[in-house]
């Protein structure tokens, strides 16, 4: 294939040398250049605004030794001679460090910070129990085509899964027993969904090529969709019979948009498929610009202001302007983090991060900070504030927040179900608010540490009443 065009005109070029592709040349005029290294491995790409996109560099045995991407960021790889150990190096020299079994199946990884992941596998490679740096495990079980059936959060919910010969999904069982199943038709589309207590939430009918042209909910309530010759949407009708319609060009982009009440908003869209006008009812329009690489850098504010943006070779914003000349910049260390924000004042926000990438202290322009402490799984631990005040957090095995301690001590505490529902919290005092749900997950009920209630009611789509 040396180009491909499309009924707009709109055309892709490919350029070859020895069977490799070497350019990809876009609608706009655009070129990425591809290059090779001896043994015929991709080592470097260029990007249409002539700068180098992502460099790899390999061993004698054919094993990638380095990664660069546009902003220079480096990434070592150090391999053992079995290919059992992966040695990571970041750029900003954080180590990471992975094992694998004899299959080829990741089993160990130990973070920058020391903290160690475990995975165990069965003998077809799935993977049968997780164990992170905390030492909390979660387990799953496979069928003999490696679908899950079940699996065990750290907590000891079961989850359990069942399915058709064809790989469909049937039913899914929480850890408290209730069932949701699914209905399929002999091409695999889901045309059903059943909840726990025998609602019919989803209904759906499809057409010969899978489109949903139609689904009901539990109100029966239908959303009608319309699609053209070649499957793709052109209009849509809600249960309250408003109808949109979407008009494509020739290369079957959206160019306009025009609902129900008739009101239209246009599209201008360049031959890379990105929008760079948008004339809405009232016809004002927005206007964007786009460099080589596709990153918006100018976009009016429906008025002609222009607003500015500068982004650096791996596509983070670096500079904006707006239409009244303020300006911001961001700065980024190595790895990518923000590490500084200059406001149109020029005062400067920084930002510090551990080995992770987590934030761990933020100094405001005058010079005061907050600071953030983590535990091995990334989870908020303590937050110290601008005066020194410290709140503390605690977790459960799945992550969920139980224990926050504020800066005088006063201790709130939260308990959850099997499903990870909220249903108790108990303030500094001693108070108990307590929660409860009906089957579908719906709050139906708060009971409040004077004895009061709160009742919710909902109907068959959810919605409260």
């Amino acid at each position: 294939v040396v180009s491909i065009q499309d009924p707009s005109e709109t055309q892709l070029t490919y350029e070859y040398q020895r069977g490799r592709l070497t350019g990809l040349t876009d609608g706009e005029g655009y070129k990425t250049t591809y290059r090779y290294d001896s043994n015929g491995r991709l080592n470097e790409l260029i990007d249409p605004m002539n700068r180098p996109f992502a460099k790899t560099t390999y061993d004698a045995q054919g094993r990638m030794t380095s990664t660069t991407n546009r902003d220079g960021r480096v990434i070592h790889y150090e391999h053992s001679p079995s290919n059992q150990q992966q040695i990571i190096e970041d750029a900003n020299g954080g180590i990471t460090v992975l094992e694998f079994d004899s299959e080829g199946n990741l089993v160990r990884e130990t973070d920058a910070l020391g903290g160690v992941t475990e995975r165990e596998f069965d003998l077809s490679g799935n993977e049968t129990l997780t164990r992170d740096p905390l030492g909390r495990e979660i387990r799953r079980t496979f069928d003999a085509v490696g679908r899950v059936i079940s699996g065990v959060d750290a907590s000891g919910a079961t989850t359990r899964l069942t399915y058709d010969f064809q790989g469909n999904l049937l039913s899914e069982t929480s850890p408290l027993g209730a069932t949701v199943r699914y209905e399929y038709d002999a091409r695999g589309n889901l045309i059903k969904k059943i909840e726990s207590d025998g609602t019919i939430s989803i209904r759906r009918t499809i057409d010969e090529r899978g489109n949903v042209i139609q689904e009901s909910n539990a109100l029966g309530q239908r959303t009608i969709q319309e699609f053209d010759s070649l499957g793709r949407p052109v209009a849509i009708v809600d249960p309250l019979g408003n109808r949109v319609e979407l008009q494509r060009g020739a290369d079957g982009v959206p160019t306009e948009r025009i609902d129900g009440l008739g009101n239209r908003t246009q599209f201008t869209v360049d031959r890379r498929g990105l929008i760079t006008a948008i004339r809405g009812p009232d016809g004002k329009t927005v206007n964007r610009e786009f460099n080589p690489i596709g990153k918006n850098t100018v976009a009016s504010n429906g008025h002609g202001s222009p607003i500015q943006y500068e982004v650096n070779a791996d596509g983070r914003e670096t500079h904006f302007s707006d239409a009244l000349g303020n300006t911001r910049e961001r700065i980024y260390d190595l790895a990518g983090n923000l590490i500084s924000i200059v406001d149109p004042h020029g005062r400067v926000t920084h930002h510090q991060y551990d080995a992770l990438g987590r934030r761990i202290k933020t100094t405001h322009p005058d010079g005061s900070f907050i600071t953030m402490a983590y535990d091995a799984v990334g989870n908020l631990v303590e937050k110290t504030d601008e005066l020194g005040f410290k709140t503390q957090f605690q977790y459960d095995a799945n992550d969920r927040p139980v224990r926050t301690v504020d800066p005088l001590g006063r201790i709130t505490t939260q308990q959850y179900d099997l499903l990870g529902r909220l249903v108790a919290v108990t303030d500094p005092a001693g108070r108990v608010t307590r929660y409860v749900y009906d089957a579908r997950d719906n709050l139906t009920e708060t009971q409040f540490p004077d004895g009061t209630r709160r009742t919710f009611v909902y109907d068959d789509l959810d919605s409260p009443c």
